[in-house]
């Protein structure tokens, strides 16, 4: 079973600025020295590649993965900017995502990402990470860790919803970061 752990942008933001005030720094009667909003590279190193999110300004499509909504006939859900919908399983938790084994992670691949955009109208608070064996981080939106379904083989679809498989139930989620549980 690969081991996972959560990286909350607020706790990865914390040891960030805790980190950075334990430097030196100087300030001037003009100006001061103001931690960044980004944690640094250096903070994260024991854990490799640092992940980190960036609000997506109207028009700007930022790199790395962007997490966005389609409309469905579920409402506004989560899905990737290429309009692949996103689900969260049931057992999983905030910390820890269940789906770990080979045969469920191809039919359900995680949604993983060093560098996260998070798209207009969504809430960047909601995001976090969890840090995965192989170095990558998996998305977690609203406590929910992120997947798509290898069954949805066009922009839009929801063929996953309610799928009982692996121990669990399958949901797209809301823009707000809550399962959609309507069949």
């Amino acid at each position: 079973m690969k081991s996972r752990r959560l990286f909350s942008i607020g706790a990865l933001s914390s040891v960030a600025l805790v980190a950075a005030s334990c430097g030196s720094s100087s300030s001037s009667a003009t100006g001061s020295s103001v931690a960044s909003s980004s944690p640094s590279t250096s903070a994260y190193s024991a854990y490799g590649a640092t992940p980190s999110t960036t609000e997506a300004s109207s028009g700007s499509l930022g790199s790395g993965v962007k997490l966005t909504t389609e409309s469905s006939k579920y409402g506004s859900i989560l899905a990737l900017s290429s309009g692949q919908t996103l689900y969260m399983f049931t057992p999983d938790s905030a910390t820890k995502a269940t789906c770990t084994s080979s045969a469920c992670l191809s039919a359900w691949p995680a949604v993983s990402s060093v560098h996260l955009v998070v798209g207009v109208g969504l809430n960047k608070t909601k995001v976090s990470f969890l840090k995965e064996s192989n170095d990558s981080s998996q998305v977690v939106y609203g406590g929910h860790p992120l997947y798509r379904f290898a069954g949805d083989t066009s922009p839009g679809a929801t063929n996953g919803q309610g799928v009982v498989a692996f121990g669990g139930t399958w949901y797209v989620v809301s823009a707000n970061g809550t399962p959609i549980t309507t069949p």
